[in-house]
């Protein structure tokens, strides 16, 4: 009989024992019958791991161009430790949980390989949708104006106001600035397509398109000619100090344009909205009505 045969006074056969614990059995003492016996039990080998298994989680899912998103990735099941390997779909893997910055646009999918100690994979996928980003906000632009019958282009901030950009921009200083743009005294009112408005209360950008007549498109200046209207403000000394005139004249067009013979209330209604700081209201009004032919 062979050494690790032999029977001890238990009477367990010492091979079979070895070979049990050597396979990781559950070796147990039983009493049988008075007599104290050695078993081996639950002969099955231990059971295999649980599969690997791997998620993966961004913070959004759909970003601008040139933002980050966080990833996190979780591992699970086989046998720790593990090696983690995210591919954030534009040539750039991150080897742990982490943010990463998009820099283009695109449709990307983030995949996610979990391996563990003994080689297992799993795998996990998410989505990131990139956008490309807004266009910049321009302040300015490049507009046309028709003032006088000539077309003028000019670069212009969006917040110009058309009065400025007569005066300051295409140096036409007849048009007044009396009331810092606040609509109040009328001393910046043109034409617009024949209609009066305060120039100041307009943006330059709003008149694209428009016909601006200004004092200085009325009557032909340089030849010594003057409009109606200039003329009966001239003969019938409709100013004093000159400040307001231009707004008046224009506002006196514009109104004679839709009244041809107004009565004098309707000429002072009309004139009500400019001021006149020289308080000259009379001459002003006895102006309108003689270029309308009389009252």
């Amino acid at each position: 009989m062979a050494a690790d045969e032999k029977v001890d006074p238990k009477g367990l056969n010492r091979r079979n024992f070895l070979k049990g614990a050597a396979a990781g059995a559950v070796v147990a003492g039983v009493a049988v019958g008075g007599v104290e016996e050695y078993r081996i039990m639950n002969m099955a080998p231990p059971a295999a791991p649980p599969e690997v298994t791997a998620a993966l989680a961004v913070s959004s899912g759909s970003i601008q161009a040139g933002q980050s998103v966080t990833f996190t990735a979780t591992p699970g099941g086989g046998t720790a430790p593990y090696t983690i390997s995210v591919g954030c779909g534009d040539g750039t893997t991150l080897t742990a949980s982490g943010a990463h910055a998009y820099a283009t646009a695109g449709n990307y999918t983030a995949l996610l390989t979990v391996t563990d100690s003994a080689g297992k994979k799993a795998m996990a996928a998410v989505p990131v949708v990139v956008s490309a980003l807004p266009a910049p906000l321009t302040y300015t632009q490049t507009i046309t104006l028709n003032v006088n019958g000539i077309d003028q282009d000019l670069v212009a901030d969006n917040r110009l106001s058309l009065r400025d950009a007569i005066r300051d921009r295409l140096g036409l200083t007849g048009t007044k600035n009396g009331c810092d743009g606040r609509g109040e005294c009328g001393a910046c009112t043109v034409l617009a397509d024949g209609k009066p408005i305060l120039s100041c209360l307009t943006l330059a950008v709003e008149a694209k398109g428009m016909k601006i007549t200004t004092i200085e498109g009325l009557g032909n200046a340089a030849a010594g000619t003057y409009d109606t209207v200039q003329n009966a403000f001239w003969e019938h000394d409709g100013l004093q100090c000159g400040y307001c005139t231009p707004g008046m004249i224009m506002l006196a067009k514009g109104f004679l344009a839709e009244v041809q013979h107004p009565t004098e209330k309707q000429v002072r209604e009309a004139m009500a909205g400019n001021l006149c700081r020289c308080s000259g209201y009379p001459k002003i009004v006895e102006s309108v009505l003689a270029a309308a032919g009389g009252p």
